[in-house]
């Protein structure tokens, strides 16, 4: 449910379940210790379909942009861990933005700075909250299955739900103007 999600709403979501004396910054740093745990026990590996779908996009004349709700530091790391470089002309960390998903202002921000426009651009999201931030930019937004389904009022926003990243080859894409 936190999963990539704005941090003042998660913040809000965890002293409603916790408690308004949560101890946020300590729940923060376990959960932080916990992924960096899992990581080393199992390196991130790429979706189904990531490489290949990634670089049929970029043969079509896309510009790529990874918005992501993982500090900037860290983003590097793991592209280059599970294998894929870095495929992405620009990449945006959604605390370089005032809101975080579900807020459209990381999306906002990729549009800025790849010159594209909503209507001639596509998402790919595996959140909810990361397909809401697309949407609410005027993204046409595709929900690439992974930890959660989307429910039936976000499958009724979405143009699409994919299982493979490279499935979205099956859709018509946006028009580039």
């Amino acid at each position: 449910m936190l999963r990539s999600l704005d941090r003042a709403l998660a913040d809000m979501l965890l002293r409603r379940y916790f408690g308004k004396e949560a101890p946020l910054e300590e729940l923060r740093r376990r959960r932080d210790e916990g992924m960096r745990r899992e990581m080393r026990l199992s390196p991130p590996r790429p979706k189904e379909g990531a490489r290949e779908g990634l670089l049929r996009l970029r043969e079509k004349g896309y510009r790529l942009a990874l918005v992501t709700q993982t500090p900037r530091e860290r983003i590097l790391p793991l592209l280059q861990e599970a294998g894929l470089g870095n495929p992405f002309d620009e990449i945006v960390s959604a605390r370089e933005t005032r809101r975080g998903k579900p807020f459209p202002d990381p999306y906002l921000l990729a549009l800025e700075r790849t010159g594209s426009l909503p209507e001639e651009s596509i998402a790919f999201e595996d959140a909810p909250a990361g397909a809401l931030s697309a949407i609410r930019a005027g993204i046409r937004t595709y929900y690439v299955k992974d930890l959660d389904e989307p429910s039936p009022a976000l499958k009724g926003l979405l143009s699409g739900v994919l299982t493979r990243l490279d499935e979205w080859e099956l859709t018509e894409l946006p028009s580039r103007g």
